[in-house]
């Protein structure tokens, strides 16, 4: 039994560095947009056609953008003003 043992120690052993190198999962490029915050531009993103197809003209001043697989209403100013929903790809 003990050898058994040891065995499967010696070979979790030898595994164990394999995980070690696997890659972290993605982070966030920014945090969940919220209303009335500002958004920094390297987080802000085009919204796709298909999506932009789907939405109605937005106020002057205001452009659609996506933050963090969200569509967001955002001022010229890149501050949120409303968080429209969950992007689907």
């Amino acid at each position: 039994m003990n050898k058994m043992v040891a065995a499967a120690l010696i070979a979790a052993a030898a595994v164990a560095p394999a995980f070690a190198d696997a890659p972290a999962p993605a982070k966030k490029a920014y945090r969940d947009p919220v209303v009335g915050h500002h958004v920094p531009a390297s987080a802000v993103h085009a919204v796709p056609r298909h999506v932009r197809a789907t939405l109605p003209r937005p106020p002057r001043g205001t452009h659609y953008a996506v933050v963090n697989d969200k569509v967001v209403l955002m001022s010229d100013a890149n501050i949120v003003i409303d968080v429209i929903r969950d992007i689907m790809i």
